[in-house]
């Protein structure tokens, strides 16, 4: 089954497609929405026992409380909110700090084990989750390996660790594009001293570095146009990607936040900023993209 978040109205243009429930804030109420197609399915298909919804409400503590509320749903795999969910067994990427573990065990409204899962976005690791079920199609939280289950990080060992060999095409295809991107690397627009602040937790809910800059840019070219215009507001879900490193050194656990890396192979300077590095930021809208280029 498949769930997106009912703030759709409010975060993106749906056009004339019904939303429901009409409170965004009613769980209780998206709860009884989503139940009514899990029942609609499963009378449909008598011959099912085994339910995973596929939601995609922004913000996991919305997927752990409908896990509580539904039945005949084993398995919530959640979406939007970036949550990195690993267990004590996951390699995790320079930088990156556990959220949760993986999975998150609830007890749903039928009084079964309901398994969330989730990973971080862009990319970046690869969930896996591997379970029993038992006669009935109820999950058996015992049968998941912290060994096999988790976070895989995507790279040359995380595909080693899940036992596979890198696709002969896809590694043609990636040495292609890394020589594109190597190009566009090297056109630089500016140096920073300090790290361009995106992290979620704050370009969402607080004044952040980035968010300035990007504002700021938006004002400089429409005061181009208008000498009158005299304020910008950016949204902060525009900006997608810090710019700078985030490195954890041994023994730390909290990552350390550095201007962005050199790269030799483009000829960019130790805290530059280049093409790349503003595209990958503002990769949700063009416009905004070609403001903060024109700016610097």
């Amino acid at each position: 089954m498949g769930a997106t978040t009912p703030t759709l109205v409010s975060i993106s243009s749906p056009g004339d497609v019904g939303i429901a429930p009409p409170n965004p804030n009613d769980i209780a109420a998206l709860a009884a929405e989503i139940q009514t197609s899990v029942d609609a399915l499963l009378t449909a298909n008598p011959d099912i026992n085994k339910v995973i919804l596929l939601a995609h409400m922004q913000q996991i503590a919305i997927e752990e409380q409908l896990a509580t509320l539904l039945r005949n749903v084993d398995v919530v795999m959640a979406g939007g909110s970036n949550t990195l969910l690993a267990d004590s067994t996951d390699r995790l990427r320079q930088g990156d700090i556990v959220e949760g573990a993986y999975p998150i065990l609830k007890t749903g409204a039928d009084g079964n084990p309901v398994a969330v899962i989730n990973t971080e976005g862009n990319y970046k690791y690869v969930g896996r989750l591997v379970v029993d079920f038992d006669a009935n199609g109820v999950i058996i939280p015992e049968s998941i390996n912290p060994n096999i289950s988790g976070a895989y990080a995507t790279d040359d060992r995380g595909v080693t660790d899940v036992g596979g060999t890198p696709d002969p095409q896809i590694v043609a295809i990636t040495n292609s594009l890394r020589q594109v991107i190597t190009n566009l690397d090297s056109n630089f627009f500016a140096v920073s001293e300090v790290f361009l602040n995106e992290t979620r937790g704050d370009v969402r809910t607080q004044e952040t570095n980035l968010g300035n800059l990007t504002a700021d840019a938006n004002l400089a070219l429409a005061k181009q146009s208008d000498p009158n215009v005299v304020i910008s507001i950016k949204n902060g879900g525009g900006i997608r990607d810090n710019i700078g490193q985030l490195t954890t050194p041994p023994g730390a656990t909290e990552p350390i936040k550095l201007p962005p890396a050199g790269n030799p192979l483009s000829g960019k300077p130790e805290g530059g900023i280049s093409q790349p590095d503003i595209q990958n930021a503002l990769r949700f809208i063009d416009t905004p993209t070609t403001k903060l280029l024109t700016s610097l």
